[in-house]
């Protein structure tokens, strides 16, 4: 989540400096630059999010029974080692539909090349890989819903927690201090909490993350009950963020080739 706040620009312009001056971005120049930096993380994003998707299918299915019933343990008649294999039918099953070519290029043919004994996190994470793509989910939801138009939007999901009797019930007894902010919450007619605050990171590790990603999204306290969290909506979420970078990628593309535009590298 605060990826999205760091590499917007409209944020990282307020804490962006020199390295050695220490002056604030300030000519055309500069700005081009930092949005260069900004949006780093939008070029080829499609193809990272394939590959993540592919290695959590395999590490789900690897982590699913025996290791000698799920993969064998000798290499085919081309040298080519199990593993590869396994990913290879993977990338076939799901991913031939955007894939460029549907053969192994000829000069990797027979080569013993094996994809998953670079996958460091293949050991460790014991089939639960897929919590990459389930917490980026969840961040683009939150961004898109509530800090896309305005990263520095205080008023996102903000809710009338407690009514103004209650409020003023509660209040009643703190004394004369309080009561100028009881005629300034009758005025309002209810008070104003900050969701993302107060429905997510005000409570740590004490709540599950499933509930408070439902209540946070939903548009009432009855949200919790929801498909919020469905997977429906965790891969809107996921689809939505890598369409907001394609988007800034290629309108990145097109500035650069505006003529009169000084190129900066």
């Amino acid at each position: 989540m605060m990826e999205h706040f760091a590499l917007d620009t409209r944020v990282t312009c307020q804490y962006a400096r020199h390295f050695d001056t220490g002056e604030a971005p300030s000519s055309t120049e500069d700005v081009q630059a930092l949005l260069r930096l900004s949006t780093s993380r939008a070029f080829g994003q499609s193809v990272e999010v394939l590959q993540h998707l592919t290695h959590a299918i395999m590490d789900q299915r690897m982590h699913s029974g025996p290791p000698d019933k799920v993969l064998p343990a000798r290499p085919d008649a081309n040298g080519t080692p199990p593993s590869a294999r396994f990913l290879n039918g993977i990338v076939r099953e799901y991913c031939d539909e955007w894939l460029a070519t549907e053969e192994t290029p000829d000069f990797l043919a027979g080569k013993p090349i094996a994809t998953t004994h670079r996958f460091g996190h293949l050991a460790g994470y014991g089939g639960r890989y897929y919590s990459y793509l389930m917490a980026r989910a969840g961040a683009g939801l939150i961004w898109q819903k509530g800090f896309a138009g305005d990263p520095w939007s205080t008023a996102f999901g903000r809710v009338g927690v407690f009514p103004l009797n209650t409020f003023t019930a509660l209040t009643a007894k703190m004394g004369p201090a309080f009561a100028r902010m009881r005629q300034h919450i009758h005025n309002m007619q209810f008070v104003l909490f900050q969701r993302y605050r107060d429905y997510l990171l005000r409570h740590g590790g004490e709540q599950r993350p499933a509930f408070m990603l439902k209540r946070l999204l939903g548009d009432s306290a009855e949200a919790v009950h929801s498909s919020s969290l469905s997977p429906e909506a965790l891969a809107s979420g996921l689809f939505e963020d890598v369409a907001a970078c394609e988007e800034t990628a290629k309108r990145m593309f097109e500035m650069d080739n505006q003529p009169g535009l000084k190129r900066i590298v």
